[in-house]
This record gives C-alpha cells, sequence and structure tokens, in this order.
C-alpha cells in the first residue's frame, strides 16, 4: 500500500471525502490559555454545580472553587481572588437577584472589573436576556450547553479581559 492508504487505514479523518466537512476539532484546554486560572463556580444546585466542575476539569481547569449561596460567595471572594467567577441566575439569597450581589460586591471591591464574570442559565425568556445584557457580563450561556461551545466562550470572555487591561488598570487606579 502507497504511505496514503497507509495513513487513511490508521485514520479513518485522513480518508475524508475531498470537499467534505471535517468534524469541528475538540476545544482547547481552557488552562492552555488561562494559566493558573483560578475559577469560582456559583450555583444554588449541588447537582448542576457538580456538573459544572466536571465539565471545567474536562476542559483541562484545575484550580475550582465552588459556592451555593449569596454568602458563600462573599466569603470566597472575601478570602482570594478569582479569574473567573462562573455563575448561574439563581445564585441570590432573599429577595436580591444576582445582579445586585455582584454590584455590592463590586462595591466592596471584592469583584473587581478585571475578573470574569460569566453566567450559565436554563432561563431564556426576553426579561431575563435582557437582565443579562445590562448587566455587561463578560459572558452568557445557555443551558443546555456543548462543553467545547462552554469552552470557547470561556476563552473569549478571557481573552477580551486581557485586551482590556490597560483600561481596566486605569479605572482602579482612578486616573483618566
Amino acid at each position: 500500500a502507497a504511505p496514503a492508504d497507509a495513513e487513511a487505514l490508521r485514520s479513518p479523518r485522513a480518508a475524508a471525502v475531498p470537499g467534505a466537512r471535517t468534524p469541528r476539532p475538540r476545544a482547547r484546554p481552557v488552562t492552555a490559555t488561562l494559566p493558573r486560572a483560578r475559577m469560582l463556580v456559583v450555583d444554588s444546585n449541588p447537582r448542576t454545580r457538580s456538573l459544572t466542575c466536571m465539565h471545567l476539569r474536562d476542559l483541562g481547569v484545575g484550580d475550582l472553587h465552588q459556592a451555593a449561596r449569596a454568602a458563600d460567595v462573599r466569603l470566597a471572594l472575601e478570602r482570594e481572588a478569582f479569574d473567573i467567577v462562573l455563575c448561574s441566575m439563581d445564585v441570590a439569597d432573599g429577595d436580591a437577584g444576582w445582579q445586585d450581589l455582584f454590584d455590592e460586591l463590586r462595591r466592596a471591591g471584592l469583584l473587581p472589573h478585571s475578573t470574569v464574570l460569566f453566567i450559565l442559565t436554563a432561563e431564556a425568556t426576553y426579561a431575563k436576556v435582557r437582565e443579562a445584557a445590562e448587566a455587561a457580563l463578560d459572558g452568557y450561556l445557555l443551558r443546555p450547553y456543548k462543553v467545547a461551545a462552554l469552552g470557547d466562550r470561556l476563552l473569549q470572555a478571557w481573552r477580551r479581559k486581557h485586551e482590556m487591561a490597560p483600561l481596566l488598570a486605569a479605572l482602579r487606579d482612578g486616573r483618566e
């Protein structure tokens, strides 16, 4: 067999029909682009939170922390800084919503603008999508989602934050 034929026997993709669509490659591990990223996963549902963490580990993220309630989020952010906060929309306790929680944390200096704030939700109503858009989040993804899509969206949000780093530093330092 010719070398090209031998390659086709080893790899079914190599024998693809010319011009045919090739399958989309798997998402690169998030940690390949997010070195040593610290991530806080926030969801009041323990199963959903655990599944989200499993997906993130599949993407290569190793430094994961979890929180279930607004008080847990506040405590985690008081103890350490996170590069990414990945949150469900139903995290807040009592009457306050997630947006109020994160606004309060930003005012308190616990959630800097350099932190990626990303929402995962099953809420697809106009009101919820509008609320997320008005909050100027770094990312918003509807459940159910594909793990590769989550990885792609986190990478996009992370890259945008790094491109905006000089502007965010100026805002933090009070410069114009």
